[in-house]
């Protein structure tokens, strides 16, 4: 059985989806009169430029109170991303904790590789199949979706197939 296509007048517009409803002017309070963050504003890029600059020029920064004094103990000439990672590592070697060393690992090596159970053969070992059993029926279900596949490539693609004359 074979399908047939029909085109659509020229004359008939097809319908569009509808449309948000327009802005109502500057007091909509959909409307953001802020704008994206300026360039060296958002979290990510402030947190990029703190953790290339070395103690010293944050004290000087900050000024001189309790956090500038705690800034000029640091050691010098060192950026602080690498004083945080020696502090992380630091901390693991005087106090392990889990929840440190996951996130580092994690970070560094990559997640650990979690096993997951295939639910057919699950379901097949509970209704008393052997591991064979199941096997031999699922190569066999996978064989047929191939022939069913062929089958439908061979009569033309698209829309053939359709008549169900290969169910079972």
């Amino acid at each position: 059985m074979t399908t047939v296509r029909v085109k659509s007048e020229p004359s008939v517009k097809r319908k569009m989806k509808p449309r948000g409803k327009p802005f109502a002017g500057r007091n909509d309070p959909r409307v953001n009169l802020n704008g994206a963050p300026k360039r060296g504003e958002s979290w990510r890029e402030i947190i990029d430029s703190v953790g290339k600059m070395f103690a010293e020029e944050i004290s000087a920064e900050v000024g001189n109170n309790d956090l500038g004094r705690a800034y000029r103990q640091l050691p010098r000439g060192i950026a602080m991303k690498r004083l945080v990672v020696m502090r992380v590592f630091a901390a693991l070697m005087f106090e392990p904790t889990a929840g440190l060393w996951n996130p580092l690992m994690e970070r560094v090596e990559g997640k650990v590789i979690q096993p997951i159970s295939v639910s057919w053969l699950d379901k097949a070992r509970a209704a008393g199949l052997s591991l064979e059993e199941a096997q031999g029926l699922y190569a066999d279900m996978v064989e047929a979706a191939r022939e069913r596949l062929a089958r439908i490539h061979a009569d033309g693609g698209v829309g053939a197939g359709t008549d169900r004359s290969d169910s079972e």
